[in-house]
């Protein structure tokens, strides 16, 4: 069985309040795979470095970007994106409220070896506009994979 953590790095309670505009929106997406090597200072790939913060906190040691990319969406639509061969992250953004927050549906689907496709992870997440929020916990390669998601704005 597949462990599965979900760290928001927001601290707030409650929904998106009422929606203010349809327009599609914007999501920075940073995928990799985190492992223990024994590694201090931590290493991380240059190009997860804006993320940084948002992996505070885990037992990783060593990070090294699969994707990292911006994924934009319609708001109640869902826009699906491969990580890696075995991953495609589909998110789903609802409307954003106007106190500033937006519910976005968070689906990880992990192709099996015989070709099989089973939810590795499927959860909500409030986010507010330029703050990060991570999951992870699926095994790839030799590590774990962690996702860090935000939520960049409408464009």
């Amino acid at each position: 069985m597949l462990g599965l953590l979900v760290a928001i790095t927001l601290n707030f309670s409650g929904g998106a309040g009422d929606s203010i505009s349809q327009g599609p929106l914007s999501f920075g997406v940073w995928a990799m795979e985190a492992t223990r090597e024994g590694a201090s200072p931590a290493k991380i790939d240059p190009s997860l470095e804006s993320v940084r913060e948002a992996l505070a906190g885990l037992p990783h040691d060593t990070f090294r970007a699969l994707f990292t990319g911006t994924v934009n969406a319609a708001p109640e639509q869902e826009k699906r994106t491969v990580l890696t061969p075995e991953y495609t992250l589909a998110l789903r953004p609802g409307q954003p409220g106007k106190d500033g927050r937006l519910r976005l549906r968070v689906c990880l689907e992990l192709k099996t070896a015989d070709g099989a496709v089973k939810k590795a992870l499927n959860t909500s997440l409030v986010l507010v506009s330029g703050k990060k929020a991570r999951m992870g916990g699926p095994r790839v390669g030799k590590g774990d994979l962690v996702v860090v998601v935000e939520w960049r704005g409408q464009d």
